[in-house]
């Protein structure tokens, strides 16, 4: 396996003044709730009728999480309420502090046949919805992203915060040899928009020595550290008051918490590198001269 990071830290260029920012969270729908029946494979192959189907999905802009939730039922045209996007919306912390956990969502009943849901790129989406000369599928498993992939499932929800930019594609099949599902599904995502606001004080100023790092092509589960140097070139100590994370697989350590003017100090960023698929993901530093996002992007294929 091989992994592409490429690593940004957005300041708005170089501190004169310090800075401080405000951000605010919404929840952005992705996929109405819907509902559809899909065939058995064998009729989808041999009667004409559908036993797979796929969704575009273009990610929002300074995505941080999205979710997809649903359930099924034996009977045609028979769907569950979900309201993924009222619950959310009521549970969401809107200045980020508090996040959302999977838990906080209700899991839907399920009562109908097992579903298999993949999220996919663009290829794989071909491979799903490929027949063969005869009309059967191709592919039972076409391939795509670890993370969201549901397998022989009647009801549930997922998370997912390794796939946040772009375009995916959403993809249910029936898997049954002679029995149909009726599905009902939903997705949203929660969207971070923030506003960055110059201070007058110069008396502390985080000045780094780089701000963007390419790893290049390392193999899984190789070194995912790089150290971020900076100066306090202000005429008062830097203070660290934390680095947050919006995801398990990435985390910041700073050399130490408080810097005098005109010392050096770090950022260590790691990334977990035995993880597969897209990498977008941020860390917050948080001090008294302002906040700075520190970036993740890449791929592990």
């Amino acid at each position: 396996m091989k992994l592409i990071i490429i690593i940004c830290l957005v300041t708005s260029g170089i501190i004169t003044y310090g800075q401080t920012t405000s951000k605010v969270r919404k929840v952005v729908k992705l996929l109405d709730e819907q509902t559809i029946y899909l065939n058995s494979t064998s009729n989808g192959a041999l009667a004409g009728g559908k036993s797979r189907v796929n969704y575009k999905i273009d990610l929002p802009a300074n995505t941080i999480k999205w979710y997809y939730i649903f359930s099924t039922s034996p009977n045609e045209g028979k769907n569950q309420t979900l309201s993924l996007m009222a619950h959310l919306s009521r549970v969401i912390d809107p200045t980020g502090i508090s996040a959302v956990t999977l838990d906080a969502l209700a899991t839907p009943s399920g009562s109908g046949g097992i579903i298999d849901i993949f999220i996919m790129g663009y290829e794989n989406r071909t491979a799903f919805m490929s027949k063969d000369n005869w009309g059967a599928w191709e592919y039972n498993d076409p391939g795509g992203y670890e993370e969201g992939r549901t397998l022989n499932a009647r009801q549930g929800k997922k998370s997912i915060d390794d796939v946040l930019s772009g375009t995916v594609f959403f993809g249910i099949k029936n898997p049954h040899a002679k029995d149909g599902v009726n599905v009902t599904f939903e997705a949203v995502a929660i969207v971070e928009e923030e506003t960055i606001f110059k201070t007058t004080s110069s008396n502390t100023q985080m000045v780094f020595d780089q701000t963007t790092y390419n790893y290049g092509n390392i193999s899984k589960g190789s070194n995912g550290t790089h150290k971020f140097n900076f100066t306090n070139k202000g005429g008062q100590a830097l203070v660290i008051n934390s680095i947050v994370s919006t995801s398990r697989s990435i985390s910041g350590t700073p050399s130490q918490e408080v810097i005098q003017p005109n010392v050096n100090g770090f950022i260590e960023v790691s990334y977990d590198t035995n993880r597969i698929g897209i990498i977008n993901k941020q860390i917050e530093v948080q001090t008294n001269a302002g906040n700075f996002i520190l970036k993740i992007k890449g791929q592990v294929n």
